[in-house]
């Protein structure tokens, strides 16, 4: 049921995008802003958290997660679990 309930509400995920990305940010997600280095904001909501940040995944070192905090730490571990395997 807890699983179930993650699934149907949606969670705003807020994430910064280098501006070397923008290309991809601008036609990827919604509620693009751009900052006055160049780089972007865009809170998202989403329905399956751990399905996005394998996608944030995808931008590489130039996306990060800002908030929830919850998000953030999800994403932490994830990085310490990924370290572990490729030391």
């Amino acid at each position: 049921a807890a699983y179930v309930q993650k699934l149907i509400l949606a969670q705003q995920i807020k994430l910064q995008i280098d501006k070397k990305m923008a290309f991809r940010a601008y036609e990827e997600l919604p509620n693009v802003q751009q900052l006055e280095n160049g780089d972007l904001i865009c809170e998202v909501d989403v329905h399956d958290v751990e399905g996005f940040i394998g996608y944030v995944f995808t931008f590489g070192e130039y996306a990060r997660i800002l908030s929830p905090e919850s998000v953030v730490e999800n994403v932490k571990q994830r990085i310490k679990n990924l370290q572990k395997i490729y030391k």
